[in-house]
């Protein structure tokens, strides 16, 4: 299942920059399930009313397929900057990915985020 994927991604991310994690989910348009969290921070649940708005990223990214025809390449990822919290879509394959909530003025690279996650993945040769 792509959530255990998505489940490593979140332990090297929050072993790598600790609580500027908020959240973490999967998305799979073939899995019956389609969307699934894996981690979700106290304080995320309780500020942004449970689980709805990672929920919202992770279907909307499963949409997401039509930016490819932009500069006829595949879309990698996506960086969606708030006032407070960044949502970072990492897409491994298509209509499937894993979108990570940070925190914006947290202590870390967007970049190495990408590639952190994408590291987990292929650990679990997911």
């Amino acid at each position: 299942m792509f959530g255990d994927a998505a489940a490593a991604a979140a332990d090297s991310l929050r072993e790598e920059i600790g609580d500027t994690v908020l959240a973490v989910g999967w998305y799979d348009g073939r899995d019956e399930n389609r969307t699934g969290s894996v981690y979700v921070s106290e304080e995320f649940e309780e500020k942004r009313s449970g689980k709805g708005p990672l929920e919202t990223s992770l279907l909307a990214s499963l949409g997401s397929g039509a930016y490819r025809d932009i500069h006829d390449e595949e879309l990698t990822s996506t960086i969606r900057v708030y006032e407070t919290v960044v949502d970072v879509d990492v897409r491994v394959g298509p209509q499937r990915g894993i979108v990570i909530a940070v925190r914006a003025e947290g202590q870390h690279r967007l970049d190495g985020i990408v590639r952190l996650t994408r590291d987990a993945v292929r650990a679990t040769g997911d």
